[in-house]
C-alpha cells in the first residue's frame, strides 16, 4: 500500500527538483522526504528519480505517475483543510478580492442580496492583483474572489474555483476624442493614438492590450477614466464601461478590422476548505446566478 506521506514527498521532489527543496516546502527534514520516496520505490520495484548533483531527476515512470500523484496530494490537503474549517466560528467578515475587470453591477447585486440575506455579515470589496489573491485564498485572508482566467482555468493554487463566464472588451474614447467621429476605425488609426493600459489587464495576460506603441499604464480605475475623458483610448469591459457610455463620457469604437469583440473569461475563486460553510455557498450561487444572467 502507498501511504499520503509518500505521495507528497513524491510529488514535492517531482515539482521542486531535489530532496532539499522538497523538504523545506513540506516543512519536514530532508532525510525524512528521502526515506519517503525511497520506501515508494520499494513498493513500486522501480526507481522514481536519477541523482546528480544535488538535483532529482524524474525517470519515465515519475512522469506517468505525476498527474495521478498531483490530484491525490491535492485532495488529501483539501481534506485536512475542510476538517480544520469545521471547527472555525460563523464568518461575520467576508472579505472578496477582485481586480479591474468585476463589474460594478455585479458588486450592487450582490451587495443588495447579502444585505437580505446576511444582514450582520461585513463585505469588504478589496482590489488585489492576482498573486496576492490566491496566497491570501490559500492563507485564509481572503474568502471569495473575481479574477481573469490566465490561460488555463485549473488555478496554480490550491482552491475552488468556478468558471463563470466571458466578458466582451470593446475599445473606448472621450466623447471629443478625434476617433469617436471619425466615419471609420481601424487598428492602425489606434496605432497612431496614445492608448491607457490597466495595469491588471497586463497581469492578466489580455492579448489585445498592447496595439498603441504610446502606452501608459494605470493602475487605478476612475484615473483611468478620468485621462480617457480628455484623450487617448483604452480597453474597457463593456459591463464596466456601460454605464460611463449611457452618462456621454464615453463612446465605443467599432473597427472596421475587427468583427466580433474580444472576450475574456472571469473565475470564481475561493479556499476549498470553505466549500461546505453554508455562507459561502449561498455566495457561490448567487455570483453563479448572476453568469447565467449577464456572462453567457
Amino acid at each position: 500500500m502507498f501511504t499520503l506521506e509518500q505521495i507528497s514527498a513524491f510529488t514535492a521532489v517531482y515539482q521542486h527538483g531535489s530532496y532539499s527543496a522538497a523538504a523545506r516546502v513540506l516543512d519536514k527534514d530532508r532525510t525524512t522526504v528521502r526515506e519517503h520516496v525511497i520506501s515508494l520505490e520499494d513498493n513500486l520495484g522501480l526507481p522514481l528519480f536519477t541523482i546528480v548533483g544535488r538535483s532529482a531527476r524524474p525517470t519515465e515512470l515519475a512522469h506517468r505517475l505525476y498527474p495521478r500523484a498531483e490530484i491525490l496530494a491535492r485532495q488529501a490537503q483539501e481534506f485536512t483543510l475542510t476538517a480544520l474549517a469545521a471547527f472555525d466560528q460563523t464568518l461575520t467578515t467576508l472579505n472578496i478580492y477582485h481586480d479591474v475587470l468585476l463589474p460594478a453591477s455585479m458588486v450592487i447585486q450582490i451587495e443588495r442580496q447579502a444585505a437580505e440575506h446576511f444582514p450582520q455579515l461585513q463585505l469588504n470589496w478589496l482590489h488585489r492583483n492576482r498573486d496576492e489573491t490566491l496566497n491570501d485564498l490559500v492563507s485564509g485572508e481572503a474568502q471569495l474572489a473575481i479574477m481573469p482566467h490566465r490561460n488555463k482555468l485549473i488555478p496554480e493554487k490550491q482552491i475552488g474555483y468556478r468558471s463563470l463566464g466571458m466578458l466582451p472588451l470593446s475599445i473606448y474614447v472621450g466623447q471629443h476624442h478625434p476617433l469617436a467621429t471619425q466615419p471609420e476605425v481601424a487598428i492602425k488609426d489606434l496605432q497612431l493614438n496614445k492608448q491607457y493600459i490597466s495595469e491588471n489587464h497586463l497581469r492578466a495576460g489580455i492579448d489585445m492590450m498592447k496595439i498603441s506603441p504610446h502606452q501608459h499604464i494605470i493602475s487605478n480605475n476612475d484615473v483611468l477614466i478620468a485621462l480617457l475623458r480628455h484623450q487617448g483610448w483604452a480597453v474597457l469591459s463593456r459591463i464596466f464601461a456601460e454605464e460611463y457610455v449611457e452618462k456621454g463620457d464615453l463612446v465605443e469604437l467599432t473597427l472596421t478590422d475587427v468583427v466580433n469583440a474580444h472576450r475574456h473569461g472571469l473565475t470564481l475563486y475561493y479556499p476549498t476548505q470553505l466549500e461546505s460553510d453554508t455562507t459561502i455557498g449561498q455566495f457561490i450561487d448567487w455570483f453563479t446566478d448572476y453568469a447565467r444572467q449577464y456572462m453567457g
